[in-house]
């Protein structure tokens, strides 16, 4: 399912209100981790890999914890920096946009932009590919 809550809807919610002349909106910390949890809700789950890559939540699903791989990374996986899928990175991309990592390819600290996004780029909120 790749479902998306209306914006209409979230703001009406939690009563966000649009006003030009603040920059800011005020969101008790349980109302944006609700808000995070509508959007993740669309994301897709790679079912299988997930359960491969996380042997733990394969343990919690079979002891009833949860209801599968996409309800656990809902729930807790993505608060607790685990990916969704293994993604696809665009390794030009990726090394023009980040020429930090590219460096850190020539240096020798990296052997690819595919393998520093896996160890370091999701978790420093670096994307793998332009959309």
């Amino acid at each position: 399912m790749s479902y998306l809550p209306p914006f209409a809807f979230v703001k009406h919610k939690y009563k966000i209100t649009a006003n030009a002349d603040r920059d800011r909106t005020a969101l008790l910390y349980r109302d944006l981790i609700d808000i995070v949890k509508l959007l993740l809700r669309g994301v897709t789950i790679d079912e299988k890999w997930y359960l491969a890559q996380y042997p733990d939540v394969a343990e919690a699903i079979e002891g009833g914890m949860f209801k599968s791989a996409k309800h656990h990374f809902v729930e807790n996986g993505y608060f607790e920096g685990r990916r969704s899928a293994q993604f696809e990175v665009d390794e030009e991309w990726y090394l023009t946009t980040y020429p930090d990592v590219a460096d850190g390819i020539e240096a020798g600290n990296n052997v690819s932009a595919t393998e520093h996004f896996v160890s370091n780029g999701y978790a420093e909120g670096r994307l793998p590919s332009e959309y």
